[in-house]
């Protein structure tokens, strides 16, 4: 498990990232031992002369059903790939993970990297029947929706007065507020439980 993160670490880290994913930014040493730091992380990195040649980061969080554990950002240097490194790091995470007492570990990886599906399947993941969802890039207005989907625009104080209006003449109106489009509010918050 990586702890002391050294300027050297956070460089072997970032070549690593840039193998992962072309969209990641690069961190400063200071930002990777926050990633290590956190609560519920477990950043493990392999090592090859001294040199960080693969990581894998362990995410453990409870939650009503239990507590569960997620693997997230598993990278191989290209040089080091085939050699066991993956599995290596993926098994210390199966083992912390029982450690701590989880129900279960996730995982995902791109259809595209079919080398690390093996590798899962073989360690014991099974495919799941499931949908994953990403909301991207939070800019604070996530939730206003209306009822397509689409974003809502943040109301002005003018369309406020408006919406406010139909929403009364909407439940004066005999049989609820009608088929949408005729005065009907499409517009909502969603709010999360936090």
């Amino acid at each position: 498990m990586l702890r002391d993160v050294t300027d050297q670490d956070a460089a072997a880290i970032n070549r690593l990232l840039a193998q992962l994913s072309r969209s990641a930014p690069p961190l400063d040493a200071e930002a990777v031992r926050q990633v290590a730091a956190w609560n519920g992380n477990s950043l493990l990195a392999a090592r090859a002369g001294g040199e960080i040649i693969g990581i894998l980061t362990l995410v453990t969080f409870p939650i009503p059903t239990g507590l569960r554990a997620w693997i997230e950002d598993v990278v191989v240097d290209e040089s080091a790939r085939g050699q066991g490194v993956g599995a290596a790091l993926t098994l210390e995470a199966i083992r912390l993970a029982r450690a701590a007492g989880a129900r279960t570990i996730d995982l995902t990886t791109r259809p595209s990297r079919e080398a690390a599906g093996r590798l899962y399947e073989r360690l014991g993941f099974r495919l799941r029947d499931s949908r994953v969802y990403r909301l991207a890039e939070l800019t604070g207005d996530e939730g206003r929706v209306t009822g397509g989907g689409r974003r809502a625009r943040t109301p002005g104080p003018g369309r406020r007065r408006r919406i406010r209006g139909r929403a009364r003449a909407a439940r004066r109106r005999p049989g609820g507020p009608g088929p949408p489009g005729r005065g009907r509010i499409r517009a909502g918050r969603a709010s999360a439980c936090g």
